[in-house]
């Protein structure tokens, strides 16, 4: 037997993996077994209690004994929660000597921790130089796998005689079964660094194959914002704040900078982390500065454009890969020696980088998820002599972030509190995720996941005019051994869940059941004195509010039909009303054409409203909303937690609205007939269904003849060819990609027909499926309007809806613009200027003789199919980003006049582009692609007249940050006459205007001679 004093380690190298191996005197390798027992009497385990002491800090002797603790009554997977800059590494170790295991894996993310735990775990870190281990005892065997072993021979030749194994998860996953059953074999330990990537599912995978074992998780953050769970009990968890105060971080100090231009956003970064890291080093302390890009591209453009361009004197260097080798490994050397003092990165410095200088953080792209952030950071924040605090440099104006995230990159945020107070909100979340997955049986709760809840938008109100809330008193309805609380007090909100076993129908053996989960959530909005509560159980619903809310009661009756006030153009899809006369029939459900006999019936008074649904618009877009007369009120939504909570408090505040009347917004909602005709009137404008013109992906859309290329709904039109249409049949032409393509529609006695008329042959295409162009318009029926004498028909495949329009009032006053075109030397027949820039056309004298004046950043020429409006303007205020959408149209006649035919086009185009207020994002966005387009086709030209594509960047991100946005109506048509402007004229101009003030809250002004 070797004597440990004299230990002698050899190498056996097959392609790129290692065995590091101790030999005895008779130069034979040393059993692992009886490496580990040199341990026992060589091991002596020390605890620093002062800064002058040596030995396992507070944090590392705390999770080793919560280990040891964990192992004497279960082999449990265990979680081990250490911030980073804590010593996760030594514990590792004090955990193999300690324990005294024999074979040990340990798998982390990238292949330089792999090194660096492996270069380490030879010598055991630093516990030969504080005395944690006798210098005579037998370092470990030690393999590192970076390579696939060809054979499970050249595997067992590597890893059977080790003590300690270390490999990355990606090379792991690509073992054979037979490699991984081997490892698992061999092993009684394993250790998953960063664990917070377990839940991919090549991770959850492999670690199947050690079920059986000991199996440990070291992470900083226990949590993932992508809502996949990180399995296994979190047996210590030290929190970051203990970490900040018992000194382990520095101070973080934050430099937030605000500049929505992101190339100005980028200097400004650059410019203030330059200015600290010089403050810095006039102090002495030698600190490098990390600049964080999103990608390699991104990195090349900071490094050539701004750091290496401005900041040579620092010695900038780019760290990516795809570069050779050699020149991140000389970069890496210069970092490392202090030779350079700027380095531009994606995610080279992650898990395992360790270059104490870099304490200046220049974060151009920030990480959008909070755990990867908390890593990032605290590798700047670790203490180390001679060092001063970090600093965190970043643009807070163009920002895309929720929740925590948001908070932290706020003007004012002191990410000493913060990074704590986040980090330990996040924590005390997943143990309460914990403790509910083991509070029931584990194998069947394992999958409820309260982070990933969306819940079906639905409430019963309750009055309640208490303060106190006996939340304790759920346990008196629900079985706590098989339900568990989640409870919110600062929020007044409960979540409970509860596993049902029943009886199966078809078996009367008791053994057979089914199981079943039932869901409650309850909230109290102490502002109206309302309990809002969504079940999957009514009566234990009941039962649970009597419980917690004694003396409260069901709100109910005709109160609850006033969340309908403030749905404007409301379409009541179905009805039902209880029968208040004698007879047999006592209860009748109105659907489709039906509703108009319905609602009739409940205005009369001859019937009580029971249940009601339908459609409308609130100002601000579409809704869907339903109410029934015993107190529930719903929608067709599934969303989180939190919107329902908004959401009930809009409703409370409306059932609480005495000045309300549910009889007048009965009254005002629009019904649905059966027709076998077209009304008589102006055909005024067509419309893709379901605002099918919004949508833009590329899988869905049209495919003109023979052509493989599908052209997005967003870039198609449907419009009313009015010479070719009557009262008997409408001419729909469809315009994509400059072709006109016509549709005949046509109502019959009992249903509607849509045919092809032109010869080009057009499918629509949604995914794998391809079915006509006429079968897709009588699947998804296209909707016009018509004008009447005071009133607009809506009709979608045969079903005709009735708005009473405006009959009264005057379209005028400062709505009205009258221009001198004939002043401007415009032709008042030609529409659009063109590529070319024609001077003489009404579209160019928009742009630069009116639209000039005023204070736009941004005017667009988007002229052309698929276009949003002809001319989009834009413009900031302090409040907020007002889009200018301008429709022009040309005169039918050389000389203005009163021709209603001059309006109704383009008055409909309006009403159409409307759709873009959905979402200002995407209306930008595309611009933006319009743009690009454009640019690629001509080579040179462009449609931004004012303004660059840079500035609709900006826009964009404003809009993303939160500011509010709206869209003002602009109609331009010469043709009209301002002083002898019809009254049927009037009346398409004021529907016009009620259409966008109804549904998006939006205004109209008419430009015209």
């Amino acid at each position: 037997m070797l004597s440990w004093g004299i230990s002698v380690m050899e190498k056996i190298k097959i392609k790129k993996n290692v065995f590091t191996y101790n030999v005895d005197e008779n130069n034979k390798l040393v059993k692992p077994v009886d490496v580990f027992k040199s341990w026992i009497q060589g091991y002596q385990e020390k605890r620093s209690r002062a800064e002058e002491e040596e030995g396992l800090r507070f944090p590392q002797y705390g999770a080793l004994n919560a280990i040891r603790a964990h192992w004497t009554i279960s082999n449990e997977t265990a979680t081990i929660v250490m911030p980073t800059g804590t010593g996760k590494t030594e514990t590792m170790f004090a955990t193999i000597l300690s324990e005294r295991l024999k074979t040990t894996l340990i798998v982390v993310p990238s292949n330089l921790l792999r090194k660096q735990i492996y270069e380490n775990v030879q010598h055991f870190g630093i516990f030969p130089r504080i005395g944690m281990v006798d210098p005579s005892i037998l370092m470990p065997n030690t393999t590192i796998l970076a390579s696939i072993p060809s054979n499970i021979d050249e595997l067992k030749e590597l890893v059977e005689n080790s003590n300690v194994i270390v490999s990355t998860m990606s090379l792991l996953a690509k073992f054979e079964g037979s490699y991984k059953e081997h490892l698992s074999t061999i092993c009684d330990t394993l250790i998953i660094d960063e664990a917070h990537h377990i839940a991919a599912s090549t991770w959850s995978n492999f670690k199947e194959y050690f079920r059986e074992k000991k199996i440990l998780q070291f992470t900083a953050t226990p949590y993932r914002d992508d809502g996949k769970r990180i399995a296994g009990k979190l047996i210590y968890n030290y929190p970051l704040a203990l970490a900040q105060d018992q000194g382990y971080f520095k101070n973080i100090e934050y430099y937030p900078v605000e500049e929505f231009d992101e190339l100005k956003g980028d200097i400004a970064i650059a410019k203030r982390a330059v200015e600290i890291l010089k403050k810095d080093m006039d102090k002495g302390n030698k600190h490098i500065i990390l600049a964080r890009a999103g990608n390699r591209d991104r990195a090349k453009f900071l490094f050539d454009n701004i750091y290496s361009k401005y900041y040579s004197e620092f010695n900038p260097v780019l760290v990516i890969s795809g570069q050779p080798k050699s020149v991140n490994t000389s970069s890496m050397k210069k970092l490392r020696e202090y030779k350079c003092q700027i380095v531009v990165c994606v995610d080279m410095f992650g898990e395992g980088v360790d270059i104490p200088s870099l304490k200046i953080a220049a974060v151009h792209d920030k990480y959008k998820t909070l755990p990867i952030t908390l890593q990032f950071i605290g590798r700047f924040a670790r203490s180390k002599e001679n060092l001063g605090d970090a600093k965190l440099i970043t643009n807070i104006a163009n920002d895309d972030l929720k929740n925590q995230m948001a908070e932290l990159f706020q003007q004012d945020s002191d990410w000493n509190k913060l990074l704590s107070v986040v980090s330990t909100e996040k924590i005390a979340e997943e143990i309460n995720i914990h403790t509910l997955l083991e509070s029931l049986d584990n194998k069947d709760i394992s999958d409820i996941d309260i982070y990933q809840l969306q819940m079906k938008i639905s409430t019963r109100m309750f009055n309640y005019s208490k303060s106190e809330w006996l939340n304790e008193n759920w346990t008196k309805v629900l079985d706590p051994d098989n339900a568990m609380c989640y409870y919110s007090k600062s929020e007044k909100l409960m979540v409970l869940v509860e596993k049902v076993e029943s009886t199966v129908a078809w078996s009367t053996q008791k053994a057979i059941t089914e199981l079943d989960w039932n869901l409650f959530v309850i909230y109290y909005d102490t502002v109206n004195n309302i309990i809002h509560v969504n079940e999957t159980d009514q009566g234990k619903g009941n039962r649970l509010i009597e419980a917690m809310f004694p003396e409260s009661n069901r709100i109910q009756g005709d109160v609850i039909f006033r969340i309908l006030d403030g749905v404007n153009r409301l379409m009541i899809g179905t009805l039902g009303l209880r029968n208040e006369l004698p007879g047999k029939v006592s209860y009748r459900m109105f659907a489709g054409t039906d509703v108009a006999e319905g609602v009739s019936n409940a205005i009369r008074g001859t019937s009580t409203k029971s249940n009601l649904f339908g459609n409308g618009f609130n100002g601000n877009g579409k809704i869907s909303i339903g109410c029934s007369y015993r107190g529930k009120v719903w929608s067709r939504w599934i969303e989180s937690i939190n919107y329902w909570k908004n959401w009930c408090n809009h409703m409370s505040k409306k059932v609480r609205d005495n000045n309300i009347n549910p009889v007048d917004i009965l009254e005002g909602s629009l019904r649905g007939i059966m027709v076998s005709s077209f009304p008589k009137g102006i055909l005024y404008k067509a419309e893709l269904a379901n605002d099918a013109e919004l949508e833009n992906s590329p899988r869905k859309g049209f495919i003109v003849e023979k052509s493989d290329k599908i052209v997005p709904l967003s870039d198609c039109e449907l419009n009313i060819n009015n010479e070719k249409s009557d009262n008997e049949k409408l001419i729909l032409t469809l315009e994509i990609q400059g072709r006109k393509i016509e549709f005949q529609y046509s109502l019959t006695e009992d249903y509607f027909k849509i045919t092809k008329i032109s010869k080009t042959e057009i499918f629509y295409v949604s995914g794998k499926t391809k079915i006509t162009a006429q079968e897709y318009f009588m699947n998804e029926p296209p909707r016009v309007w018509i004008m009447g004498e005071g009133k607009i028909y809506s009709l979608e495949s045969n079903i005709q809806v009735e708005l009473y329009g405006p009959t009264s009032g005057k379209f005028g006053g400062k709505q009205i613009f009258p221009i001198d075109w004939e002043q401007l030397n415009v032709n008042i027949k030609k529409e659009s200027q063109g590529r070319h820039k024609d001077s003489t056309s009404i579209q160019y004298s928009m742009i630069n003789h009116v639209l000039q004046k005023d204070d736009y950043q941004i005017i667009f020429d988007d002229d052309g199919s698929g276009e949003v409006a002809d001319i989009v303007a834009i413009k900031e205020t302090n409040e907020m980003i007002e889009f200018d959408f301008f429709h022009c149209k040309y005169s039918s006649k050389e000389i203005p006049g009163a021709r209603t035919k001059d309006l109704y086009e383009v008055c409909g185009q309006t009403e159409k582009s409307l759709r873009w207020a959905n979402d200002y994002v995407s209306l930008v966005e595309r611009l933006m692609y319009r743009e690009n387009r454009y640019l690629a086709k001509t080579g040179t030209d462009s449609r931004i007249e004012k303004g660059s594509l840079n500035d609709l960047n900006t826009i964009k991100n404003k809009l993303k940050a939160g500011k509010k946005a709206r869209i003002n109506m602009n109609i331009v048509q010469p043709g009209v006459q301002s002083k002898i402007i019809s009254d049927e004229m009037n009346i398409i101009l004021l529907a016009c205007e009620s259409f966008l003030r109804d549904t998006y809250g939006s205004n109209v002004v008419l430009y015209c001679s």
